[in-house]
């Protein structure tokens, strides 16, 4: 039997028809029980019963009779994608969708990677509360972030939120934890500025990164439908979304050109670069309600790259100590030679690049070929040992026999 079934038999109960009214009898003469009796039942409103019982056993966030949560009307319609688009096209203000409902089809809900501790058995809602029918103004902030030695191991960042001159909600954040860049930064600061302000206003963010703006608006559905995985700064975006998704009313993005004289971008990133040169950071609190955290990654957007990362990132690597010496020794010489601090992944990064130009490669090939060609003559006696001191104490090899 189906949980379909059991609405069928328990509708006489939960919603009776006026023209039929069931009687919670076992002698009931509805049109439902005299149906239920020709087909053997013998109880038909105790059968009612006990499928209106299984019913209510089902978790809430499955259970078809559960009140449906106030969503309000701000998830996506075509209408309202086309409209992005155009936004886009022009640099006007795209519309955040704040979508916290899955599809309705079965196979979009399987996942896996998931944390058992972490799933809820409650459906995520907004927070609506009692106030009266007023249309509220909408607020504007400018949100910009900061990084000293960004990508360094010493990397300090600060963020910005400028809502006007002189204004008490103005505010600024010194990035906690080791992780320190440019991005991060800047996504603090959509989280600061959503926080603060309150979640029944209609809000327009504007910021000059389009990685922010790209990553909430057209990329997020993606991200979380394959569960994070490879995502850089995933705690952050997840944090924003959530905030996001919890407001009651409309959230807009609007992109502006960095440092090119608009007032509160400049403002902002005034009170980032002021905030970064502060030596304690602040505490900001990253985590998400466990009814918003939704875990995993969907079966059906997976392909086996994606797959094999997920796995990868679930297995436990043990670092060699020689190469964690090597690393530590790596990163002292380039401070010795620059007073910068480079992380693991930026001197790994730094290997697997080539950062000699084609030109320069090819002087070098050819000054090798030529120290040989002098080896050659001295081995042979055309040339004097002293000819060759001077390229022998370049370096670049080592003397016959030696």
């Amino acid at each position: 039997m189906t949980v379909a079934d059991l609405i069928v038999i328990s509708n006489r109960i939960c919603t009776p028809r006026p023209e039929h009214p069931h009687s919670p009898t076992p002698t009931c003469a509805c049109q439902a029980c005299d149906q239920d009796r020709l087909e053997g039942c013998p109880n038909p409103h105790q059968c009612a019963n006990e499928a209106l019982e299984h019913i209510h056993q089902i978790e809430p966030r499955l259970n078809p009779l559960s009140p449906d949560p106030h969503h309000g009307n701000f998830s996506h319609t075509p209408g309202r994608k086309a409209a992005n688009i155009l936004a886009k096209e022009n640099n006007h203000d795209i519309l955040f969708n704040p979508s916290i409902t899955c599809k309705n089809n079965l196979a979009e809900c399987f996942r896996i990677f998931t944390n058992p501790n972490r799933i809820s058995n409650l459906p995520a809602a907004r927070n609506y509360t009692r106030r009266f029918n007023v249309q509220y103004c909408n607020i504007s902030v400018y949100t910009d972030g900061a990084c000293y030695n960004n990508g360094k191991l010493n990397a300090r960042s600060g963020s910005g939120i400028w809502f006007a001159p002189n204004d008490p909600r103005n505010n600024t954040l010194r990035i906690p934890g080791t992780h320190q860049s440019n991005q991060i930064s800047k996504i603090a600061a959509v989280i600061q500025a959503t926080f603060i302000t309150p979640p029944f206003r209609p809000l327009t963010i504007l910021l000059d990164s389009k990685y922010m703006i790209e990553g909430l608006t057209d990329h997020l559905h993606t991200w979380e439908n394959i569960g994070w995985i490879g995502i850089k700064n995933a705690n952050f975006f997840k944090k924003a979304a959530y905030l996001l998704k919890s407001r009651t009313t409309t959230t807009h993005f609007r992109w502006v050109k960095g440092h090119n004289g608009d007032h509160g971008n400049e403002e902002c990133n005034r009170l980032a670069k002021a905030r970064a040169n502060k030596p304690r950071p602040d505490i900001l609190n990253l985590d998400v309600p466990v009814t918003f955290d939704l875990q995993g990654a969907k079966l059906s957007a997976l392909n086996q790259a994606i797959a094999y990362r997920g796995i990868m990132e679930r297995l436990m690597h043990p670092r060699r100590k020689t190469t964690l010496e090597n690393l530590q020794t790596t990163r002292e010489a380039i401070h010795r030679y620059n007073d910068l601090l480079e992380t693991d992944e930026t001197i790994w990064t730094g290997m697997r690049q080539r950062p000699l130009q084609t030109r320069v490669k090819q002087f070098l090939q050819c000054l090798k070929q030529l120290i040989k060609c002098f080896v050659l003559l001295h081995c042979f006696g055309y040339i004097s040992i002293t000819s060759t001191y001077y390229v022998m104490n370049l370096g670049l090899f080592e003397s016959p026999g030696s």
